[in-house]
């Protein structure tokens, strides 16, 4: 694939929200996801249009610097490069990864202090289709690159213990286990931490 048609990524607009839904419940029928997301595809089908929007318009561009959510979407170029067709807009949504801002002195959605001020990555997903070529690494480093504009400290996450293509991926783009774990009802989270100094 030639550089000028690789997938852009980019943050989300509040418009997009259904794009954003529709990539959520594909990711939630990935036959990982009861490993890696803390919600089920049913859960996730039955919410109202109006959390969905409330969703992307929280994560997306139009919510500012300040937003404590920022969704990244990689978005497949179309055609030549020389037509509105070619736009990122129009292009197939291969996958995401949302950053959530965390403030030293917080507590985590695990319900832990959260001891260095930095992003946590949740929400990481790369279509079946698209895998293989390189992308979960893009959108992890521009998500890394994200985080160090905004002048944070690190970046961690949690991979759960049994799914391993995504802890060789996270190792792969420089994570590594900081020991700490945390109990769930599908084994451990491994919690990785990409130091950002």
């Amino acid at each position: 694939m030639s550089e000028d048609h690789r997938p852009v990524v980019r943050p989300i607009h509040a418009h997009e929200w259904r794009r954003v839904r529709d990539l959520r419940l594909l990711a939630l029928t990935d036959e990982v996801a009861h490993l890696a997301f803390l919600d089920t595809h049913e859960d996730a089908a039955r919410r109202p249009d109006e959390f969905w929007q409330e969703r992307a318009a929280g994560s997306s561009v139009e919510a500012g610097e300040d937003s404590r959510f920022h969704q990244l979407v990689a978005v497949a170029r179309l055609g030549s490069g020389d037509g509105p067709d070619d736009l990122p807009d129009g292009g197939a949504w291969l996958g995401s990864v949302t950053l959530l801002a965390e403030t030293a002195g917080d507590t985590d959605f695990f319900g832990a202090p959260v001891t260095v001020t930095g992003v946590q990555l949740v929400g990481v997903y790369v279509r079946p289709d698209a895998r293989g070529r390189g992308l979960i690494d893009r959108l992890v480093e521009a998500a890394v690159a994200r985080a160090r504009e905004r002048g944070h400290d690190q970046v961690r996450l949690f991979v759960n213990e049994h799914n391993v293509r995504a802890a060789a991926a996270y190792r792969r783009c420089g994570f590594v286990e900081t020991g700490h774990r945390v109990a769930g009802s599908t084994g451990d989270e491994v919690e990785m931490v990409r130091a950002l100094g």
